[in-house]
């Protein structure tokens, strides 16, 4: 959700819209973004019966890199609806 204005001067209605529009981002972040970045990494990683090589160091350092990614998107997306949730209490307080 993204409007003109500062999310400061967004009315209630469209707070509460996007603190769900939020919510849902970022569930839907984490469920298709996140945790498969994270199993990825897992996956990558080698087990006491393989032995480590190049290729799979590369591998287990593109993986992490996605995980480092979906982790500041994840935070970006937090961190916005933070500023929703509190200018919700803000205006609930006046």
């Amino acid at each position: 959700m993204s409007t003109a204005r500062p999310i400061r001067r967004w009315t209630l209605h469209e707070l509460l819209k996007g603190a769900e529009h939020f919510c849902r981002d970022i569930a839907d972040h984490f469920l298709r973004g996140y945790v498969p970045a994270v199993k990825e990494v897992l996956a990558a990683l080698p087990t006491q019966r393989t032995s480590t090589s190049q290729r799979a160091d590369l591998i287990i350092v593109h993986a992490v890199e996605q995980v480092e990614e979906a982790d500041r998107y994840g935070r970006k997306l937090l961190d916005q609806l933070d500023e929703i949730l509190r200018a919700i209490q803000d205006h609930a307080e006046q």
